[in-house]
């Protein structure tokens, strides 16, 4: 260790570069010295991240002057998640200077306030807004300027007093070099137009979906006269150089129009299309040959096989909700492809296209079905992150995939009927890399947790949300290394409320100090200890009630944790050391 603490800075430096962001962390408290090290080198630094969030309820998560968050980590990327902001005065500007993400997501905040915050971020590259809603005056244009953000993101806006163009007018001359810029709101075209030319030296990506049918309420209303609309202005403005665009071109699809996009626009990489027949894909496909990202929306019913002449894709994305339940049998081919995204898509020779794709390090599937049909022993040699959520897969195909998989590094399983011990099993034993893993409503006991444990060395991070694992297997993981696993429990139902009351009465008599809203409501794996969540709602058979840990205050810091036992008890674990004489606190 004195050898190691002996070690210039840079050097240290160079070495904590290896490490993931979660190790990062962790090393951050070793010592003074190593800390001030991944806090002063912004290589490092921007590699750590931090999320605050908290309930939907306004009430009970509204954030004032006097507000004083956890003890934060100096992070270069944080996130608002479901908070009420009224002001951040106490701890927010020494806090925010070295900010160069910033995400906001459903939050209120009164824009003066908003305006404030961003006043004390020199430094943010990055803004993010999502289901944002804005209160107060209407705005009015700062006397500050963000030169050094290049993304802004306006997802879903909303204010009271005043209109979305205003709060759009103020960020944009708040932020004079922004490079990616996407909105997903209902604003006139002269505002899309304006955005376009205030940015048209530095503008690289502009996501937007234009409208072309009057029910189309999640679009932009556009006109379909080409001199008229956003294609027209991407051809006209000079200094423009797009990399990245989302259009419309369905139905009236204008081929000349599209042609002088592209002959004026000649760096365009990343398209998303939202498109309604297939032959408008090839016809694009011929325009554009070097399109590496692409992103389908289909707007009916059409094959997919004309996405073969996107040759040069590096990325596919395909929100498949459009495409109804028939299988799609076209065969599939991009070699190289290395992100693939599939939403809703029934494509039968999956496993087929997968083995082709020899080059592929990520695959995200939700909601995707294919023929479980094994092809010949695969090893995908450079697949290091896997994602499904709810796919038909069979369990042998499972098998087939991880173990040609030695590379994997980050996988989560979610609501998977077919996985089991012996999938998690396969998983740990190949993927001796592997330090992420979700598993999510999925059929693992304690078989499948001491099999993470022998196999799994690498993890550090471990999510179980409603499985089948017991605390006596959490514990041991907890013991044999530096890991702290996430535990989730599925909420209460709906009508626990009533319940509460009809039994308040009767524990009165039992316990008199008790009262009505002391009722626990923990509940895991599909069951609370109150009552049995798998009946008829109607004829719910209560389970227990547990007055005496129910009366432990809520806190935002929280020191304990409510655990579910076998036999319909529950026990109180402290989640860190608690000093003698300490208040005890539990988050619910």
């Amino acid at each position: 260790m004195d050898r190691i603490a002996s070690l210039p800075p840079e050097l240290l430096a160079n070495i904590f570069k290896f490490l993931s962001g979660n190790a990062l962390r962790q090393v951050r408290l070793v010592c003074h010295r190593w800390r001030c090290v991944v806090s002063s080198y912004r290589a490092l630094a921007t590699r750590l991240a931090l999320r605050l969030k908290r309930g939907n309820g306004r009430g009970s998560y509204w954030m004032g002057q006097n507000f004083q968050p956890p003890p934060l980590v100096p992070v270069s990327s944080f996130a608002f998640v479901c908070w009420g902001i009224e002001g951040v005065d106490g701890w927010w500007p020494a806090f925010g200077r070295k900010l160069t993400v910033l995400t906001m997501t459903a939050c209120t905040v009164r824009f003066e306030v908003f305006v404030a915050m961003l006043r004390v971020t020199p430094n943010l590259k990055c803004l993010e807004l999502d289901v944002m809603s804005f209160e107060g005056s209407r705005p009015v244009a700062p006397d500050f300027r963000l030169e050094h953000v290049e993304k802004l993101w306006l997802i879903r806006v909303y204010c009271e007093a005043f209109s979305v163009e205003d709060v759009i007018e103020v960020l944009t001359v708040m932020c004079p070099r922004v490079k990616d810029f996407a909105m997903r709101m209902l604003v006139g075209m002269e505002i899309l137009q304006k955005v376009m030319r205030r940015f048209e030296t530095t503008l690289e990506k502009f996501q937007v979906k234009v409208k072309r049918r009057e029910n189309d309420l999640k679009a932009y209303p556009i006109e379909q006269h080409p001199p008229e609309n956003l294609v027209a202005d991407m051809c006209i403005l000079q200094g423009l150089r797009l990399k990245r665009v989302s259009m419309d071109v369905s139905d009236p699809f204008d081929e000349e129009d599209w042609k002088r996009l592209i002959q004026a626009q000649p760096d365009i990489e990343e398209l998303i299309l939202y498109v309604d027949f297939s032959w408008r894909l090839k016809r694009i496909a011929e325009l554009t040959p070097k399109i590496r990202v692409l992103e389908l929306h289909p707007v009916c019913i059409m094959n997919l096989q004309y996405l073969n002449s996107f040759q040069q894709l590096e990325f596919l994305k395909v929100h498949g909700n459009n495409l109804g339940n028939d299988p799609i049998h076209d065969v599939l081919f991009h070699p190289r492809l290395k992100e693939l995204h599939l939403r809703s898509v029934h494509l039968v020779h999956f496993l087929y296209y997968l083995q082709q794709c020899t080059l592929l390090e990520h695959i995200q599937l939700e909601d995707c079905r294919f023929e479980n049909r094994i092809i010949a022993p695969t090893t995908f040699p450079n697949l290091r992150n896997l994602a499904l959520h709810y796919c038909n897969v069979d369990r042998k195909v499972l098998l087939f995939i991880f173990n040609g998989s030695p590379r994997l590094e980050q996988v989560r399983l979610s609501r998977m009927d077919h996985v089991d011990d012996q999938v998690v099993e396969v998983l740990c034993r190949r993927a001796t890399g592997l330090w992420k893993l979700e598993l999510n409503q999925v059929g693992v006991t304690d078989i499948g947790g001491m099999c993470i444990i022998q196999y799994a060395h690498s993890l550090e991070e471990l999510r179980l949300i409603e499985t089948e694992c017991s605390m006596r297997v959490i514990e041991i993981l907890q013991r044999t290394r530096n890991l702290r696993p996430k535990m989730l429990f599925s909420p209460p139902p709906d009508h626990l409320q009533s319940f509460n009351k009809k039994w308040a009465s009767v524990l009165h008599k039992i316990y008199p100090d008790f009262s009505g809203n002391h009722v626990a409501t923990h509940s895991g794996n599909g069951r609370s200890p109150l009552w049995d969540t798998t009946r008829d709602s109607s004829k719910l058979a209560v389970l227990g009630a547990y007055p005496l840990t129910s009366m432990i205050n809520h806190g935002c810091s929280a020191n304990v944790m409510r655990v579910e036992l076998p036999g319909d008890r529950v026990a109180i674990v402290a989640t860190r050391q608690i000093a003698p004489g300490e208040q005890i606190f539990e988050a619910y």
